[in-house]
């Protein structure tokens, strides 16, 4: 088992408890009379994001490893952690309302994506050496920008039209960059 490996379950294990938390939640926020359907989008877009991030992990396979840099990777799963966590709570059935629900836990939410947007650049920047100008940078900082906005903002129609944005954002780089495992760092 080579030390990259290693690393890798406990971002996989991490990254796994944040998929079972959103999944615990799908069934009763769909639910009609009680659904909000920009919270069960963005419940839809971490479960995406997830498997994206962990597609991309392969990228980090030839880091020469030390503690801190597995310290840096593994706040990114715990970040998507903390975005389940605000998004579905520890007993999702007893939610009588998702929007209220996600007003309530929004600024959790987006503060979580927020840092793990800026996480990520900082990962790829000093674990991969990739450039600042690299083209992600531009949907990292745009996504960057669009969730301080989703923090800082009450505003219900905003707040419908930042999930469609932020799926928009994921899959142009889903299509642009990350088709391949490890595709992050073979186009540097």
């Amino acid at each position: 088992m080579t030390l990259f490996e290693y690393l890798s379950v406990a971002f996989s294990i991490v990254l796994s408890l944040a998929a079972v938390r959103l999944l615990s939640g799908i069934s009763v926020s769909f639910v009609p009379e009680r659904r909000y359907w920009p919270h069960a989008t963005w419940i839809v877009f971490v479960l995406l994001a997830s498997a994206m991030i962990w597609w991309n992990f392969w990228s980090f396979k030839d880091v020469h490893w030390n503690f801190l840099g597995f310290l840096l990777i593994l706040v990114v799963p715990a970040l998507i952690f903390l975005q389940a966590v605000a998004l579905v709570p520890e007993s999702p059935g007893t939610v009588q309302s998702w929007r209220e629900h996600f007003f309530a836990a929004r600024k959790r939410f987006f503060v979580a994506l927020a840092a793990l947007l800026l996480l990520t650049a900082v990962d790829a920047w000093l674990l991969l050496d990739l450039p600042i100008l690299h083209p992600v940078r531009i949907v990292q900082a745009l996504g960057l920008g669009l969730a301080l906005s989703g923090a800082v903002s009450t505003h219900k129609g905003w707040h419908q039209v930042l999930p469609v944005i932020f799926l928009a954002l994921l899959s142009i780089a889903a299509l642009a960059l990350f088709l391949q495992p490890g595709s992050m760092v073979s186009q540097t």
